[in-house]
């Protein structure tokens, strides 16, 4: 009876210490880097570009973001027109961290983004191109503040989006899952060398 209540303490402590592990891989491989960002201003002719797309739409800021890289988040994005390139209906676009509060106070007040995007290097999804110079405020269809170039771009021939959302998930979605298997595999081992005994 003492036997089996020290090898269950043995068995508890272990677990204990696989637990406390697994923990600290979850939540240690998290970006913990802090940023300040400061963009150059950019010529409207230059943000066109360098854009791989140019959409009209709104951001999904009642989801997580999907991903961090660098200074800027994951969020979804709906796309209403695309006016350079071409992108699913649905796709995930970086915002720097710092313009999301302003970006969500806009488009609560009913406005819509006019987005130059591409892919930078370190980024798994399409960024505005130099920050908030590829975030275009749209009301009522217009630019606001009013800037011809752009508003030059908003009367071109739009096409739709095409259907279809754009399934971009960070590796650190799955983390859970190499969590549990992780458990599972040490405890089925503790349990294969207690039998054998």
């Amino acid at each position: 009876m003492l036997e089996r209540m020290s090898e269950m303490v043995r068995f508890f402590k272990w677990l204990r210490m696989i637990g406390m592990v697994c923990f600290l891989i979850c939540f240690g491989f998290e970006n913990k880097t802090v940023s300040a960002t400061s963009w150059v201003d950019l010529d409207p002719e230059e943000i066109e570009k360098r854009a791989e797309a140019v959409v009209l739409g709104t951001y999904d800021f009642s989801k997580n973001p999907k991903g961090h890289e660098s200074v800027f988040e994951g969020y979804p994005f709906y796309v209403k027109s695309v006016y350079k390139g071409s992108t699913e209906e649905v796709i995930i676009v970086g915002i720097d961290g710092f313009d999301v509060g302003w970006a969500k106070e806009f488009q609560e007040n009913d406005g819509t983004f006019l987005l130059f995007l591409e892919r930078l290097d370190k980024a798994a999804f399409l960024t505005p191109v130099g920050g908030p110079n590829g975030m275009i405020q749209v009301v009522d269809d217009q630019v606001v503040p009013k800037e011809p170039f752009f508003d030059a771009i908003l009367q071109r021939d739009a096409k739709d989006p095409e259907q279809g959302y754009d399934h971009f998930t960070p590796w650190q979605d799955y983390l859970w899952l190499v969590f549990i298997t992780g458990m599972l595999i040490i405890l089925l081992s503790f349990l294969v060398k207690k039998r054998a005994r």
